[in-house]
């Protein structure tokens, strides 16, 4: 189905539905950087000591299954994570180069994953000292992610609890269709040059 004119998410501003439906064409595309973009618009590359959403983010009208990013900088990081909608789909260790790909069909890949929610356990709002980062766990089918530290009991089981959206944020994936926002965070002990080679999506875990 060709798509129609809609705002986009960063300012408001109209993209005519036939620029639009030149995206849809392709098997593989992206929106490119939203804010404080280089020439080619589908890269970004500074000098930071931590770059996050606030210095790069990326919006791509979600079609095909698998995200792809590659990262690369000039020294060692001390962790660098890909988002996608607020949510962690990768993190690499210390290093300077990554490449890689996340399946959006399910949040079964998700690092933060525990596994089925248990009672009496120690479950972290924040496993990597970055927002947004917490544990993940099943129950029923869905997925959801520990937005309050705490040890779980029957009040705080999520989709169940009396108390479970205290604890607990039910995740959605991305509708077809619709514009995501997709950022990186890497984190330096000072100041070095960043490199995003790429962030888009296909229809193919190999790229």
């Amino acid at each position: 189905m060709p798509y129609v004119t809609i705002p986009t998410v960063s300012d408001g501003s109209v993209l005519s539905a036939s620029f639009l439906n030149t995206l849809s064409a392709n098997q593989a595309f992206l929106y490119g950087v939203a804010n404080n973009a280089n020439t080619p618009f589908n890269s970004f590359r500074a000098v930071h000591v931590n770059m996050d959403q606030n210095d790069m983010i990326w919006y791509i009208r979600h079609r095909v299954p698998w995200l792809h990013w590659r990262i690369n900088a000039d020294a060692t990081w001390n962790r660098a994570r890909i988002w996608y909608n607020g949510v962690k789909l990768a993190d690499a260790p210390v290093g300077t180069t990554w490449s890689g790909a996340y399946n959006l069909g399910t949040w079964a890949g998700l690092p933060n994953l525990l596994g089925a929610w248990a009672s009496g356990v120690a479950y972290s709002d924040d496993v990597d000292s970055a927002d947004d980062d917490g544990h993940v766990v099943t129950q029923g089918g869905a997925y959801y992610r520990c937005k309050l530290a705490h040890t779980s009991a029957a009040a705080s089981q999520p989709g169940i609890g009396a108390s479970w959206t205290t604890y607990w944020e039910l995740l959605t994936l991305p509708g077809v269709g619709t514009i995501c926002s997709t950022w990186v965070s890497v984190d330096f002990n000072t100041g070095h040059e960043i490199g995003v080679e790429y962030i888009l999506e296909t229809d193919s875990a190999s790229f």
